[in-house]
């Protein structure tokens, strides 16, 4: 119901909370106007006692001082008439103003009362994943109300579901704007979350089972143990996804599949997932329809047959990599830092997707011109745990909720999960398209205007198992997607789909021996690879009880972050001041050069990925040039990525053939001939492989090539150098 009010009603919601520290004279005027814009948006409305000289205007010693209705039938009596409405405002032009909840409005109600609502709140995003951007209200006493769309009957009204936190649905109430409280504020709509300015989102299925109370009811059916036992590293996200796609199967609700998933994960992970991942491999399932994936029903047929993991080199990069100060520069560093005593969020995770999320939000206009090459703003990122401890979701719920205030229609709307197929996300941007007949040219489709997409996909790994795939397009067209190259497929069921002038940004979530396994040589030598920055993230410290988030003042961040938005939005063409290009001739040659091995082939783009990260770090200080400050903060995170690839890949080569020659030359000094190489592989690798990884092996130095000479033709033979 609300936002199909006109702009009239829009602007007197407005003028209450921008006056608000103006006469009272001023304010109690635009009472009525204001119970006037909730009555044209469908909400029923009736008038509530008010606060005069610090007491109820009951005139009596009450215990719901301003709260309690005028009317003698209460919120039963609340209504959407206009005359109504009109007749109590003027009759008592200072009442506060009541909202029933429930269907009577279209919405209901999460209540949080103070510090330990919002502690309460913050526990129950750690369960349940986070709330969408929804319309809310900061209440006379310094807590909020959260307004979401009615989900239907059944959700009753409760008190203290959590500490501090109340539910308000049918035949509840709540008190809003401008209302008095007894402590003398006012309460007031949050900017860019006013009524008519962003919609009443949906509740979460999790959290609705969760306010019904539905999550706590887990049926025998959906209190299975998984064949096998105990669920080890490497297996768990995979066997959560696939329960998660047989119960959807079987027909049972989401929050009971949610349910039952948590037993699972908390009884037979070792060690069990966090919450926020289980909540990603949750929605990842639910991204699919019933059977879709053909999982089979039986819990034993899904998980014995699952393919076992090769063995993974665990010897990695002694050091862990270590993030320079000078990547923590301007606006992005203190947005990281006034997060991070805080969270349990690597400082690492909160800034590349800081980075990634600016970067998406300010579009494709701007951005730095080389040559003939544009370096948009648009970055591919992976955050690779080493467990399920990196706490990623959490990371991406603070920079989410800055966003959400900075810039709302970007993250209502151009924010998504998942990577499923091509098809799939040209759907998310495509171009409008017509029809022609006999009659004339029509629109077929609309199209979407704004290009702007950023992917969230807490599922990297079965991302690349999607690669693997015969007649795949995911990869062609991610990688078009990062050079900003118009997107289209050709196949016969979406024949003319496309999408000009894509912005595509990606935040992708996988552990190193999921990386280790899927990423396969295809993926590294065609370009996929080296398009995403590869990050070490885990979890940086552990605080029980949480931090103190709600006590951080962000308004001055989140105008600074609004100004660099705006500021990068306006299609600016950047090019570096001359120390910038002083500092890039002398790093230039070490970013170019290549390196041996899987790690050379993520790392192959190193001079565009370190223009695109100074560009916005430029713009993150509104500034027009790339100065030396912006290029030292880009090299320096590119630095960590580089430095991340290290530890992740080691000297991998990325040729499974070349792998397995360089393990057998180790164990044989005395050389091998190319017959005793080829035998290796019993028939199984071709000439052309076989020579491909010698000449991979020799050109990383890793392998030497002799030839012995005999009484007939020389002999050739391979050495560990």
């Amino acid at each position: 119901m609300v936002g199909e009010s006109g702009t009239h009603g829009r602007e007197n919601c407005l003028m209450v909370i921008t006056q608000q520290h103006e006469s009272e004279v001023i304010i109690l005027n635009d009472i009525l106007n204001t119970a006037l814009f909730y009555q044209r948006s469908g909400w029923l409305v009736f008038p509530l006692h008010t606060i005069v000289n610090g007491k109820c205007s009951c005139g009596k010693d009450c215990n719901s001082p301003g709260k309690h209705p005028k009317i003698t039938n209460g919120v039963k009596g609340a209504s959407t008439n206009q005359a109504t409405v009109v007749d109590w405002f003027t009759r008592w032009p200072n009442s506060n103003i009541g909202i029933a909840t429930g269907a009577a409005s279209g919405f209901i109600v999460i209540d949080i009362d103070g510090p330990k609502g919002m502690q309460s709140l913050n526990n129950l995003r750690l369960s349940y994943g986070e709330l969408p951007a929804t319309v809310e209200q900061k209440t006379g006493s310094g807590g909020r109300h959260l307004l979401f769309k009615y989900p239907g009957p059944g959700l009753k009204n409760k008190v203290n579901i959590a500490p501090g936190i109340d539910i308000r649905a049918d035949g509840g109430y709540i008190v809003v704007a401008p209302s008095l409280h007894i402590s003398g504020s006012r309460y007031e709509w949050i900017m860019g979350r006013m009524p008519g300015e962003i919609q009443l989102a949906e509740l979460p299925p999790w959290w609705l089972g969760f306010l019904a109370g539905e999550n706590e009811k887990v049926t025998p059916q959906q209190s299975f143990q998984i064949d096998g036992g105990t669920i080890p590293e490497g297996s768990r996200n995979e066997t959560l996804f696939k329960t998660a796609c047989s119960l959807r199967t079987k027909g049972l609700t989401e929050s009971a599949i949610f349910a039952a998933l948590c037993e699972v994960n908390n009884k037979q992970c070792i060690p069990p997932l966090d919450s926020n991942e289980l909540r990603v491999i949750f929605d990842s399932a639910m991204k699919y329809k019933p059977g879709e994936l053909q999982i089979a029903t039986s819990a034993k047929s899904d998980f014995q047959s699952m393919p076992t993991a090769p063995e993974v080199d665990e010897t990695p990069t002694p050091e862990w990599p270590i993030l320079s100060p000078d990547a923590l520069h301007g606006l992005a560093g203190d947005i990281v830092q006034a997060i991070e005593p805080h969270t349990e969020s690597d400082p690492v995770a909160l800034l590349s997707q800081l980075l990634v999320a600016f970067g998406s939000a300010a579009g494709r206009g701007s951005c730095f011109l080389a040559e003939a090459d544009r370096h948009g703003l648009n970055l591919f990122m992976a955050l690779v745990g080493t467990s399920s401890k990196g706490r990623k979701g959490t990371s991406w719920g603070h920079i989410k909720r800055l966003f959400e205030t900075v810039e709302p229609t970007w993250s209502n709307n151009c924010v998504v999960s998942g990577l499923s197929s091509g098809e799939g996300l040209i759907e998310q941007i495509k171009d409008p398209t017509v029809e022609v007949t006999e009659e004339g040219t029509f629109e077929k489709d609309p199209g979407v205007i704004d290009k702007r997409l950023l992917v969230q996909e807490g599922e990297l790994a079965l991302v690349l198992r999607v690669l693997q795939r015969d007649g795949n397009t995911l990869s062609a067209i991610l990688r078009d997607a990062w050079d900003g190259r118009t997107l289209r497929t050709l196949t016969r069921t979406s024949k003319g789909l496309k999408a000009t002038g894509p912005h595509v940004s990606i935040i992708g979530h996988i552990t190193r021996d999921e990386l280790l396994k899927y990423l396969n040589a295809t993926e590294t030598a065609n370009g996929f690879a080296n398009r995403f920055l590869w990050l070490c993230t885990r979890r940086s410290k552990c605080l029980p009880e949480g931090g103190n988030i709600s006590e951080v003042n962000f308004l001055p961040l989140i105008n600074r972050l609004k100004d660099a938005v705006y500021f990068a939005r306006q299609g600016r063409i950047l090019k570096r001041d001359e120390a910038a290009r002083q500092l890039w001739f002398r790093v230039y040659p070490g970013l170019s050069e290549g390196k041996p091995g899987l790690l050379g082939a993520v790392t192959a783009r190193a001079e565009a990925q370190t223009m695109r990260l100074a560009t916005i770090y430029s713009l993150l200080d509104l500034s027009e040039e790339i100065k030396e400050i912006h290029l030292l903060a880009a090299l320096a995170f590119w630095k960590y990525c580089e430095d991340s690839s290290k530890y992740i890949f080691g000297d991998k080569l990325g040729d499974e053939v070349a792998e397995r020659i360089l393990t057998a030359l180790k164990s044989k000094p005395e050389g091998m001939t190319r017959t005793e190489i080829n035998n290796l592989f019993g028939g199984h690798a071709s000439k052309e492989q076989i020579t491909r990884a010698l000449t991979t092996l020799q050109a990383a130095n890793l392998a030497r090539q002799e030839k012995a000479k005999t009484s007939g033709r020389a002999i050739e033979k391979w050495f560990i150098t």
